[in-house]
């Protein structure tokens, strides 16, 4: 697993691709003189926004263009803009946390816990181009993921920890209303995590046993795979999972599970989780964080010693 660069030392939160294929790592980066909040890859060196000095990004970041937009830790309600040469606040001014970025087409869309952002009445998501807009009347579910499926966005969540039984945790977005899945395996619960693509959608979080059930909570992995849903119950990875990604239809999952066959970094087969890697000489040895598709390679973000602590990692097919 070869690495992106010179080691990163510091912990990275999220990553984005822009246009150009420059990489943007979001976290907390020690350099000789201080900390910053912005890792930002060229294709040749790492550079560290001086204006983000001092910050620490909190994990939302996503690409619009040749420009990222990310979240800072101390600052967990406003949005920043980073072109290559100045970051600049794009005045969101939400009044509850964001929690999710996304990128689509000349549109930053932005989910969270927030019910105002931008001056505008937008019920735990909205958008911006070149202002703030609200997305129909949003969703009544905290929204933690956001992503775009063969052109159509979709936003998963949930409402904190409530056994709330007629809110959907996963919703798509038709280009003027929000329109539910049916027949999930569970609406109560949440997810935390969507990838998809050709037709295929993939989810991670948290289900409820159906009422009446005195059965634990359960950390599941469903799919939707052209007919139905399906709830791979018996594959449940036994710890966090953090990042979903698909790399030639194949999915990849990561995060701080300890899943015998594929710890921390796993691929989806259809039926069980396969290590894309020599367990022996190339296993991650900490938690992935993050996963991006980049020009055909995956790129692994995480806490993990396999090639250096705190590593952004370019993983090979």
């Amino acid at each position: 697993m070869p690495p992106v660069g010179r080691r990163l030392d510091g912990t990275i939160q999220g990553i984005a691709i822009d246009g150009r294929g420059f990489i943007y790592a979001s976290g907390k980066f020690t350099r000789t003189d201080s900390t910053y909040g912005l890792a930002v890859w060229n294709g040749t060196v790492w550079s560290f926004p001086p204006e983000t000095k001092g910050l620490a990004g909190w994990g939302p970041i996503a690409a619009v263009g040749n420009a990222a937009y990310l979240v800072f830790e101390s600052k967990p309600t406003e949005i920043y803009r980073y072109d290559g040469t100045a970051l600049v606040s794009i005045e969101a001014q939400a009044n509850a946390f964001i929690f999710t970025l996304e990128g689509m087409g000349n549109e930053l869309i932005v989910g969270g816990e927030f019910t105002a952002i931008g001056g505008v009445a937008g019920n735990h998501i909205a958008r911006f181009g070149t202002h703030w807009e609200t997305m129909a009347e949003g969703t009544p579910m905290t929204v933690r993921c956001l992503a775009v499926v063969d052109g159509a966005l979709l936003a998963g969540g949930g409402i904190g920890g409530a056994l709330i039984t007629d809110i959907p945790g996963l919703i798509r977005w038709d280009g003027q209303k929000w329109i539910a899945f049916e027949n999930l395996p569970s609406n109560r619960g949440y997810f935390n995590i969507i990838a998809g693509a050709s037709g295929r959608i993939y989810a991670g979080g948290f289900l409820f046993p159906p009422e009446g059930d005195s059965s634990r909570i359960v950390e599941a992995f469903v799919a939707w795979e052209g007919s139905n849903w399906k709830r791979y119950g018996d594959h449940v990875i036994n710890n966090d999972l953090n990042a979903l990604a698909i790399l030639n239809g194949t999915v990849w999952a990561g995060g701080r599970f300890h899943h015998p066959s594929a710890p921390y970094l796993g691929q989806w087969d259809g039926k069980i989780w396969n290590p894309p890697y020599a367990l022996s000489t190339q296993a991650p040895s900490g938690a992935i964080s993050v996963l991006n598709n980049r020009g055909g390679r995956m790129l692994a973000a995480g806490t993990f010693r396999a090639v250096s602590p705190d590593s952004l990692t370019l993983l090979s097919e």
